[in-house]
């Protein structure tokens, strides 16, 4: 079985939000068959992206909450499972994450200069 490493995905949500790490265990959820986990590992990186564009000011509050209540519990799941894996590389996710934060900063700029000329 391959897998991100869990904890390298929650340490990348520091810089590439919320959303990238909560999709990174959803993908990991799939993998060990867990669609429930998966479910709610999506949904929480889809509210995280709602959140980080429609108001930024709470992505990190967000991260937080979702580390405590949600991130952590794949890193625990693969402990107390004894799961040993293979790691999967990180170029491909890396490079989207930084693609995202890239288009979320113009987003951000674009938006900002219409309501500073207006």
């Amino acid at each position: 079985m391959k897998l991100w490493n869990p904890n390298a995905a929650t340490n990348w949500s520091l810089l590439f939000t919320v959303s990238f790490g909560a999709f990174i265990h959803f993908k990991n959820w799939i993998e060990l068959g867990q669609p429930a986990r998966a479910k709610t590992s999506l949904i929480w990186a889809i509210v995280g992206m709602v959140i980080t564009l429609a108001a930024p000011t709470l992505a990190l509050p967000y991260l937080m909450i979702w580390y405590f209540i949600n991130g952590r519990s794949q890193t625990k799941y693969l402990k107390e499972n004894n799961i040993q894996y293979q790691k999967k590389g990180w170029g491909a996710p890396l490079l989207m994450g930084v693609i995202f934060v890239c288009l979320l900063g113009v987003l951000i700029t674009l938006t900002s200069s219409v309501g500073i000329t207006n």
